[in-house]
């Protein structure tokens, strides 16, 4: 079927590359404009991803406004963020976060961008230039067509899709997930907590998922990972150096992401990116998902433009540092702050007796936190 559908057509309005969230979002919305959309996935359907596997309001507000909000029924709350360093660990209330596994909300996103009228192609290819040429690979064939306009949604590999470069940090960190069947004890977060682990080496966050599995993510040194020889030698490491129990870090298998923050220009003529294609920042604010999903739905009137115009009409990279400059740029403080653990057990200490102290710990490590802290030692 999928080959059928290739095969059919040798110009598409819009191609979009990468069936995550932004990708499956940005289909959606143009073939809702009438576009004939291509919606291209290089892996499976229902991959597994690193990703912390939250959302925040402001990604929710994207899908309600896109009348998607069906697609979180069963994302869990997040209310409570229980942030462990140096032998203790403090407790912050969380608003507006829930957790969804990837699996469920791509899938389900990809849904909604077929049933709008987009095509699905799984386990393909696409390699794009900047005039709308595009060389499809699907099933060992490969096809030469042409698009109106090409979504970048590739992640942190979608310099594979256009040759455009990713200008990449020299102290950057490298990402590390896996997914544990079911709850553990020790550290294993439960109902609605998020557990954060933060090290001079790098942090581990664990969420609690609806469908009963627990979702690991981590940022971490790559010196210090090929010092320890391994994911979890490293992580149980530093849950040892914060006060926990290292042996409630599970084994694995970790799955393992390029070097993380990064940043390349957002439009390149006819291809716009999206999501982390777009640059990415280290993750730990928790944002990434409600990030892509603003830069799905905001991109869309600049592909338009592409088709009823041509690429100077779009305008994307200087949309894109509007929408979120920002952002990243706190988010990258936030990095550079979570560097340094001693200073955050400080902080976490007398945020337990300071609720102003509280209220710039809370602000600095999470969009999303609220209120009053509480700590143990």
């Amino acid at each position: 079927m999928e080959s059928d559908a290739l095969s059919a057509r040798d110009r598409w309005d819009a191609i979009v590359v990468g069936a995550g969230p932004a990708g499956a979002l940005a289909a959606c919305l143009l073939a809702r404009e009438g576009a004939s959309v291509l919606l291209a996935e290089k892996a499976r359907r229902g991959r597994p991803k690193v990703c912390g596997c939250c959302l925040g309001s402001g990604g929710a507000a994207v899908l309600d406004r896109a009348n998607l909000g069906g697609v979180l029924r069963d994302a869990a709350p997040i209310r409570v963020l229980r942030l462990s360093t140096r032998g203790h660990t403090t407790t912050l209330p969380l608003d507006g976060m829930r957790a969804i596994s990837r699996e469920a909300l791509d899938a389900r996103l990809a849904d909604a961008a077929e049933n709008a009228g987009a095509v699905l192609a799984w386990n393909t290819t696409v390699a794009a230039d900047a005039e709308g040429g595009v060389r499809i690979t699907h099933a060992g064939e490969t096809r030469t067509v042409r698009a109106g306009v090409v979504i970048n949604a590739a992640g942190l590999l979608a310099h594979r899709v256009d040759g455009v470069p990713f200008r990449v940090r020299r102290t950057n960190r490298v990402g590390l997930g896996t997914t544990t069947a079911a709850p553990r004890n020790g550290i294993d977060p439960c109902g609605s907590d998020l557990r954060m682990i933060v090290g001079g080496d790098g942090y581990l966050g664990g969420v609690a998922l609806p469908d009963g599995r627990t979702d690991w993510a981590a940022a971490v040194s790559p010196a210090w990972l090929r010092r320890h020889g391994s994911p979890a030698a490293l992580l149980r490491a530093m849950a040892a150096r914060a006060g926990l129990d290292p042996a409630s870090v599970p084994t694995g298998p970790w799955r393992g992401t390029p070097t993380l923050t990064r940043s390349r220009p957002a439009q390149s003529g006819r291809v716009l990116s999206v999501g982390d294609a777009a640059g990415y920042v280290e993750p730990f604010t928790g944002e990434g998902m409600s990030w892509a999903l603003l830069s799905a739905e905001a991109v869309v009137p600049h592909a338009l433009a592409c088709l009823e115009h041509d690429p100077a009409a779009a305008a994307w990279s200087r949309e894109h540092r509007t929408l979120l400059g920002r952002a990243h740029r706190r988010c990258r403080r936030t990095a550079l702050l979570v560097r340094r653990p001693a200073l955050i057990g400080a902080g976490a200490r007398l945020a337990a007796i300071r609720p102003a102290v509280a209220r710039h710990l809370e602000g600095a490590l999470s969009t999303h936190a609220t209120s009053t802290a509480r700590s143990s030692a």
